[in-house]
């Protein structure tokens, strides 16, 4: 019987949210010692500039289905694409080894996850696999080889520091902000309608093309119906996220921070199709 190999144990590569480096140790493939803030580069900065993603909002050329294109077992015997490792550090930062091995793990994660959302593409046959909410991406090929691109709306944290409920060191800097002719559309509201919400809401339920200025008024309007169904089971939370789904099968996530109006970070259709 063959001896178990032991991982060497390594210094821990991340920085603290004040910059200073890592002295802990770690046998982790991430090299994080999961003590630390974890983040990849030592200040706040990215190449991503505020409100970049790299991963779109959802198109009509993804179908949801209930199955999945691999076991979770299988996550790290996949191959990693030079593109998806690009677009992991563009956001991140950190090595390209630590790129692969930490998308490799989301794979599994994902692959694990009862809610996860699983799509195949229409035409091309490959797979999509979100976090719920759709905070961070992964496709894969047709035969589910090769992740051949990542995705998140996180420019300073990864998956598994937003997993360990790390605080993000770029709200401070670039807090969010909507498009003031959006917002001058909701100022009845008791919620906010986000940007990214309303585009999903206008694509992926009311079936326009995209969201825009001649459009607005209504999506927001039939945003709001569709919302005030729901708001009843929604807690009076004074900070933190709330999700709610309605009798139509659309899954509401909500933000409150106190003093302000919740506000509707995405919306989503949750019906799978096996």
């Amino acid at each position: 019987m063959l001896a178990r190999t032991v991982p060497p144990l390594r210094q821990c590569n991340r920085y603290g949210s004040n910059g200073t480096h890592c002295r802990n140790t770690t046998v982790r493939s991430d090299r994080w010692c999961g003590r630390c803030d974890g983040f990849l580069r030592p200040d706040a900065q990215t190449s991503a500039l505020p409100g970049e993603r790299t991963e779109h909002a959802p198109s009509q050329a993804w179908e949801r289905t209930g199955l999945r294109p691999l076991d979770s077992d299988e996550a790290h015997t996949v191959a990693v694409s030079q593109k998806a490792i690009s677009q992991f550090t563009t956001a991140h930062g950190g090595s390209r080894q630590a790129a692969e091995a930490q998308i490799r793990s989301l794979l599994e994660d994902l692959l694990i996850a009862d809610d996860a959302v699983v799509a195949r593409h229409r035409e091309l046959h490959g797979w999509r696999l979100r976090t719920r909410g759709g905070r961070f991406t992964v496709q894969l090929n047709r035969d589910a080889s090769v992740v051949i691109a990542y995705g998140t709306v996180h420019r300073d944290r990864t998956y598994a520091q937003v997993k360990a409920g790390v605080t993000s060191r770029l709200s401070a800097l670039h807090p969010p902000r909507e498009k003031a002719w959006l917002l001058d559309l909701q100022q009845a509201l008791p919620v906010i309608v986000t940007g990214y919400a309303a585009r999903q809401f206008a694509v992926s339920v009311l079936g326009l093309e995209k969201l825009a200025r001649d459009n607005a008024a209504e999506v927001i309007a039939r945003c709001a119906d569709r919302l005030e169904s729901v708001r009843a089971s929604v807690p009076p939370l004074d900070g933190g996220e709330a999700r709610v789904t309605d009798a139509d099968g659309l899954e509401w996530v909500l933000s409150f921070t106190k003093g302000e109006r919740p506000r509707v970070r995405t919306v989503e259709k949750v019906a799978c199709r096996n």
